[in-house]
């Protein structure tokens, strides 16, 4: 099969795409996929780079397959798999545990899925969206659950225009129901995060965040860029904090989360995703032998959306 394969840490020529790499045997809970979309995270950018051993992940064991994120096709069971079958179309993050991924991910024509991270593809779904909505939407969704905020009627996403910001401003506006949702964007950005659901954009490139939502406390505050200090500052007595990066607060309303993927959070979101309420922004699809492009294109910081990688048509 046709993988993207790294054999070191380093820049983009680290990669290479071979024609004939062989996975291991399906492990117990796992099923074969055959993958049509995956997509380009930040967490394989830093993995690529420096490992994760930064996030308290062990040192990569080479050769590597990078990828979180995928959309494709079950084409065999392992032993003690029991949620799909063979012909089943699912959807998802594939890593347990993100700081410790799996060695071969999904930026590959096959990829060895545990089930208990991935959901079946709702009718109708593109793939395009389907494969890169894992760890973006996922992440929110865990966020909530996870912190268990007593009310979401106002929300502040720092980092609106990304890939988690613009997930939990749709997730705020149709899973939650937030009354005032508020989010930080760049000059350029700011009309879209608006148009997706956010009823105040601050350009955090002119205006002082605390300053422009100055008499606001919010319930909830998901935070992707590390605006730890003043985030708090906004935040309500009873209010819930999750933090993606930067120092972890030292607070008893905050919560520091990396996503692992999970069935549950992604059967939550597939009526949303189906019914066309909610989905990705996606900046473009591009084809598994442009990858450098792809990266590039997501590592640049000047696009707005995920940049979709398409394996194989499904």
């Amino acid at each position: 099969m046709r993988a993207l394969v790294r054999s070191e840490t380093g820049d983009l020529d680290t990669y290479d795409l071979k024609a004939d790499f062989e996975l291991p045997p399906l492990d117990e809970g796992q099923v074969l996929v055959k993958v049509f979309t995956t997509s380009v995270n930040p967490i394989d950018s830093l993995r690529r780079r420096i490992m994760l051993t930064v996030i308290g992940g062990p040192p990569d064991v080479f050769p590597v397959v990078d990828g979180y994120d995928l959309c494709g096709e079950v084409v065999r069971v392992g032993p003690g798999a029991e949620k799909f079958s063979v012909g089943q179309k699912v959807f998802g993050n594939m890593q347990r545990q993100p700081h410790r991924p799996q060695q071969f991910g999904a930026w590959a024509e096959y990829a060895n899925v545990y089930e208990d991270t991935i959901a079946a593809l709702p009718e109708g779904l593109d793939p395009a969206i389907a494969g890169c909505v894992g760890v973006t939407f996922g992440t929110c969704i865990e966020a909530v659950e996870r912190s268990d905020p007593a009310s979401t009627r106002s929300v502040l996403i720092t980092g609106g225009a990304g890939g988690v910001g613009s997930a939990m401003v749709q997730i705020a506006k149709h899973v939650l129901n937030s009354e005032f949702i508020a989010a930080t964007a760049s000059t350029s950005k700011v009309e879209e995060v608006g148009r997706i659901g956010a009823n105040k954009v601050v350009d955090y490139k002119t205006t002082d965040l605390v300053q422009a939502l100055e008499g606001n406390k919010f319930d909830f505050i998901l935070d992707t860029v590390g605006e730890g200090e003043k985030c708090l500052t906004l935040l309500a007595e009873d209010g819930k904090y999750v933090q993606l990066t930067g120092a972890a607060a030292r607070d008893p309303r905050a919560t520091f989360l990396l996503h692992g993927g999970k069935t549950n959070y992604y059967e939550r979101l597939s009526p949303y995703l189906a019914s066309g309420k909610m989905k990705p922004i996606i900046h473009q699809v591009v084809p598994f032998a442009e990858y450098k492009r792809a990266i590039e294109l997501a590592e640049s910081g000047g696009t707005m959306g995920k940049i979709v990688m398409e394996i194989a048509r499904s």
